[in-house]
């Protein structure tokens, strides 16, 4: 279909209405040309008259707002052309084609085929609105289970396959002793866990929120913006549960072990957004609140079940974060609804929870059962000790020491030994060989070992061996708390210094060392003196002092 002004009739920027006398009839319309066809390329002039016989096709004027046409079949004369903004003009140009439709009647039904179709659209979405529910045999159309965006069948699925898994997997080596007890393996790094705790928090408005937001809905026969009339409540019942979340998880924590557990006020917050997830589309502020606090005081008490006296090795927390969370906050929806408590939707929610938890126990088992069977559910005993960085990738993600030429202490100044000048000194800092040969080893803290190079370098011995290694003295144990369990800390980190001389007195070494590694607390360490057999340089040979 083909506008007569410069826009199509949907989109009619600049033309907005025409009059039209239909000579034959002697009628006036008020609304737009339109044409079955391509119209030749021309204008329409104000007072002038036209016949719809010499015209491409069919002539017709509708009204803007009904929609309703009036076919031309005669002559007609445009009598008046008023833009948008009002503004009269003397003529309208068809040459610029817009718009195009092999016939008005085609045109007209496409147009009611959308309407009819936006129509069960906007009925079907504020039925969700209304309801909270979808289809399916758990949905709207069959039980009327209610779970906004995921909170039972992301969350709590995932939590409740992630248990499962890990059962049949069974724990990592050394996570529990042979009597049975917990043995603690701490994580590498509350930094980025806490880190990765306010990215999946600012995300998980994205989520929620994303879920509200549906674009475009039908009013009043036109395409509107839709869903935004509960985005505050899904946005507020976010927010909401995830502060409480957080409070509840430091509550428990403050309760079990005296202290507010950074891990856990870090679980406690995606437990709470978890639990609401769910029902924010229904839930009160103040039941989002009641929630999110229920889902984080439950997270410690439900992880220590699991890993104590289950002994399922959770890694991550994973079931009371996801599973147990997700489970009740959509069992709490009847309770905490804006629409009041229901008995009915208290029934479809627990036969939701339910049959989704027995069909991911089911499932997980028989797909983990079957690659532990075929001997592909987890790594061999050796790989797990080098751990998957190396032995999978071989890649050491946490090197202990830096790359080569680089100052172990993280210090800039390395001593050259490799200039085979007169003035450089040898390996022990003497210059004739004959004597005997010792070495010195000492077992000090990390921080004192760039004092002690510098203390070598100053004798001219500053040629050394070092090893990152742990023990234990006369210093005392410390004790550390991972998700709210202590564990004693009594292998200290040091490092292990070995320095061979010959010439350079064994004694004088010591001394330099114990000197710069000293603080007068417990645990600054040993230095011993042993003798060396013989020596021999691998390279040339040559053995006995001169090796060195």
């Amino acid at each position: 279909m083909t506008s007569m002004g410069v826009n199509p009739p949907d989109n009619l920027s600049s033309v907005g209405t025409m009059e039209v006398t239909d000579l034959e009839s002697g009628a006036t319309h008020t609304g737009v040309l339109l044409s079955d066809g391509l119209p030749q390329s021309g204008e329409f002039v104000v007072g002038q008259t036209y016949n719809a016989a010499n015209l491409t096709g069919p002539q017709y004027v509708m009204d803007r707002e009904s929609e309703q046409t009036h076919r031309l079949n005669g002559q007609f004369r445009l009598d008046n052309v008023t833009t948008m903004d009002g503004a009269n003009q003397s003529s309208v140009a068809y040459r610029d084609v817009r718009y195009q439709s092999t016939n008005l009647t085609e045109y007209k039904q496409q147009q009611e085929d959308l309407r009819e179709t936006l129509a069960e659209v906007e009925a079907r979405q504020q039925k969700l609105r209304d309801t909270g529910v979808g289809g399916g045999f758990l949905g709207g159309s069959g039980l009327g289970f209610t779970d906004f965006a995921g909170g039972m069948i992301v969350h709590g699925m995932g939590g409740i396959a992630g248990l499962t898994a890990a059962y049949v997997l069974g724990p990592r080596m050394d996570r529990y002793a042979e009597d049975g007890t917990s043995n603690v393996i701490p994580g590498h790094s509350m930094t980025f866990a806490v880190l990765g705790t306010l990215i999946l928090a600012f995300g998980w408005y994205g989520f929620n929120v994303g879920t509200t937001a549906t674009v475009f809905a039908v009013d009043g026969g036109e395409l509107v913006l839709d869903g935004y009339a509960s985005v505050g409540r899904v946005a507020l019942g976010t927010t909401l549960g995830m502060a409480a979340g957080g409070v509840g998880a430091a509550a428990a924590s403050l309760v079990i072990s005296k202290k507010v557990d950074t891990l856990y006020v870090a679980n406690g917050l995606l437990a709470g957004l978890v639990g609401v997830t769910g029902i924010a589309n229904l839930a009160t502020w103040w039941g989002a609140i009641a929630v999110g606090l229920l889902c984080g005081l439950q997270l410690p008490i439900v992880f220590e079940f699991v890993s104590d006296t289950m002994k399922i090795d959770d890694v991550c927390a994973v079931f009371p974060v996801h599973g147990s969370a997700g489970v009740l906050g959509v069992l709490a929806l009847p309770f905490v609804s804006i629409n009041g408590f229901s008995v009915d939707l208290l029934v479809s929610q627990v036969i939701g929870v339910v049959v989704i938890g027995a069909w991911t126990v089911i499932g997980t088992a028989l797909v983990f059962g079957a690659f532990k069977a075929a001997g592909q559910a987890r790594v061999t005993p050796e790989h797990e000790r080098d751990g998957l960085d190396v032995s999978e990738h071989g890649v050491e993600t946490y090197p202990e020491f830096g790359k080569a030429n680089v100052a172990t202490d993280g210090g800039s100044s390395v001593v050259d030994t490799t200039d085979t000048s007169e003035r450089s000194p040898r390996a022990d800092g003497g210059e004739e060989g004959g004597s005997e040969i010792k070495m010195v080893t000492a077992v000090v803290r990390p921080d004192k070992l760039g004092a002690i190079k510098q203390s070598l370098a100053e004798i001219n011995a500053p040629s050394l061996t070092v090893t990152n290694v742990s023990g234990r003295g006369s210093q005392p144990a410390k004790t550390g708390q991972w998700r709210g369990e202590e564990f004693t800390v009594d292998l200290h980190q040091k490092v292990k210094i070995d320095i061979v001389v010959a010439e350079i007195p064994a004694d004088e070494v010591a001394e330099a060392i114990a000197d710069a590694a000293k603080t007068g607390e417990p645990g600054d360490g040993k230095v011993f003196i042993m003798p060396v057999e013989d020596a021999l340089q691998v390279r040339t040979g040559t053995t006995g002092p001169e090796a060195v």
